[in-house]
């Protein structure tokens, strides 16, 4: 019996969905929270009483500057090392773990196939940065993908870079 000469699934590449883009970066969230967070975690836990109410902490940060500085480091640590983590995975393999959970990918805006060089990724993540003026980025990012016609976040239009997922007919 001679194979059947069907037509190929047609696939082509469209804007990610919204609903797609917001699980991939709270799966990559949790990767961030387990792998580079998780790092940090014991040394903050030597620095902090585990069980202090919010009060409590407040009153040991107020007491000590040193602490302050210390705790800024590590905060300043974990941000380059997730904004790393962003920029590496979408220059390298145009997404990151949680995009790969959901077969969403990266690429250079205008280009077929072309994962955003390392500089790009620096551009379209630096909102993970929860100093002054970046995390101004957290409401204005959200913000601008649900209102722009495009759908894309600002900065993406600034990196040119667009964030696509396979669909097929």
């Amino acid at each position: 019996m001679k194979g059947l000469n069907l037509p190929k699934k047609r696939i082509y590449l469209g804007p990610a969905s919204l609903i797609r883009r917001i699980l991939a970066f709270v799966l990559d969230l949790f990767v961030i929270d387990i792998v580079i967070a998780g790092f940090f975690k014991g040394k903050i836990s030597l620095m902090l009483p585990e069980a202090a109410g919010f009060s409590e902490v407040q009153t040991i940060m107020q007491s000590s500057q040193a602490l302050i500085a210390q705790l800024s480091s590590i905060i300043l640590a974990i941000s380059l090392i997730s904004l790393l983590y962003f920029s590496v995975m979408q220059a390298v393999l145009s997404q990151t773990v949680g995009m790969m959970v959901l077969n969403i990918y990266v690429m250079q805006q205008g280009k077929k196939i072309a994962a955003p060089t390392f500089w790009q990724g620096i551009i379209r993540n630096i909102f993970v940065f929860p100093f002054f003026p970046f995390f101004v980025l957290w409401l204005t990012e959200p913000l601008f993908l649900i209102f722009s016609r495009s759908r894309m976040r600002m900065l993406e239009v600034l990196s040119k870079t667009v964030t696509v997922e396979e669909i097929s007919e």
